[in-house]
């Protein structure tokens, strides 16, 4: 018979095994990266990353809003990025990561990330 001891022990060892499994998971998994143009509706509430040109820079008491251009077929996505300090300039290069979402009946992503390339 297993002791109320080992029993708590046991149960302490495969709850910090458990964590560490979720930890490494979590770290592991990126987004798929995507061409503007391959963005749909099916694909609403993914993660993505995507890179392109900027234009349409507008920055509003912390609220980024701008356009995503991939200037090899024309293709283009609204970027919204909340609660941000990053100096984007029209023109800029740049690899967003985040949500892809439906808004007014137009695909936008919800950038978790912006950095330059």
């Amino acid at each position: 018979m297993i002791s109320d001891k080992q029993l708590m022990k046991f149960c302490i060892v495969v709850s910090v095994i458990g964590i560490a499994a979720l930890f490494f998971i979590v770290e592991s998994i990126e987004p798929k990266t995507v061409e503007i143009s391959g963005l749909n509706k099916q694909m609403i509430g993914q993660f993505v990353k995507i890179n392109g040109k900027a234009s349409n820079v507008y920055n509003n008491e912390g609220t980024l809003f701008l356009t995503l251009n991939n200037p090899d077929d024309g293709s283009i996505i609204k970027i919204v990025m909340f609660k941000n300090n990053l100096e984007i300039k029209e023109g800029n290069f740049i690899e967003v990561t985040g949500k892809l979402e439906l808004y007014k009946n137009e695909l936008e992503v919800i950038a978790s990330s912006i950095t330059s390339v």
